[in-house]
């Protein structure tokens, strides 16, 4: 099995929003999108900007005044293992796909009850009213399967394009991947275990120790990409995708892939 997922640091991130930037950028012109604006400039009259995204970064303030420290949580769709947002759906819309544990939507089946938004204990499902559906991230995976990306650039946006270098990306059920045995050696945890819905995707967490030279390469014996591809995971993808071979991005207006009435997809 494989079960695709990201790791964030948190430690690294300084809550500069290029995630959510990139993420959008990427989304909004691939086949999982558009992700909507309205009025994105500004309010009329008794109307707000509001607009689709897939992810958001959450600023969070710990400790008591003055001895208070805030630090920032990217959060989006954590694809969990055992989603409650697939068994509240009516028609089998939202999904999770077997290939990959990539929990999708396909719009043409979504009948936009929002079910599966108020099912989402991590509020990571947004209702888009121009298309009337709901909407979520999806982890690129039109990008992953792109074949005429380089390998090292096939990885989520919003991993790719953090400045600081906080997500790694890869395959959370291979003991012997990059984010697997980071995750192990840093003691990530999940958000939210109290909900039981096992999510794959896990945060290490602010003031844990960081040791770079606990780890099983030498960065200055790598070129650029290399050093990238470790640094992001997708040294991890060319594994990833030999187990996946013949697989192909469904849901969202990618066609295909409707799933059952328990979400347990085709």
């Amino acid at each position: 099995m494989v079960q695709l997922a990201i790791l964030t640091d948190l430690s690294k991130c300084f809550g500069c929003a290029a995630c959510m930037l990139a993420c959008k950028e990427w989304h909004s012109s691939g086949c999982y999108g558009p992700m909507t604006d309205l009025n994105p400039w500004g309010p009329e009259p008794g109307k707000a900007p509001w607009s689709v995204f897939f992810l958001r970064v959450l600023h969070v303030e710990v400790g008591e005044f003055p001895n208070t420290k805030t630090f920032s949580v990217p959060i989006s769709c954590f694809h969990c293992r055992n989603p409650a947002c697939t068994t509240v759906c009516p028609t089998g819309a939202i999904f999770k796909r077997k290939e990959d544990g990539v929990v999708v939507i396909n719009y043409d089946v979504c009948i936009g009850c929002r079910y599966c938004e108020n099912a989402c204990p991590y509020g990571n499902i947004t209702f888009d009213p121009v298309e009337g559906v709901s909407k979520k991230c999806t982890l690129a995976i039109d990008r992953i399967y792109d074949e005429s990306l380089p390998e090292y650039e096939r990885i989520p946006p919003c991993v790719r394009n953090c400045p600081a270098g906080a997500r790694i990306f890869g395959d959370m059920d291979d003991p012997n991947s990059i984010i697997y045995r980071e995750a192990k050696r840093r003691g990530a945890v999940p958000l939210g275990p109290e909900y039981g819905t096992d999510p794959p995707s896990l945060y290490i967490m602010p003031g844990t120790p960081v040791n770079v030279a606990g780890r099983d390469y030498q960065w200055p014996s790598m070129t650029k990409e290399e050093e990238f591809a470790v640094r992001t995971g997708a040294a991890d993808v060319p594994k990833i995708l030999s187990k996946l071979k013949g697989v192909k991005p469904t849901g969202g207006h990618c066609g295909g892939g409707v799933g059952g009435p328990t979400g347990e997809g085709t």
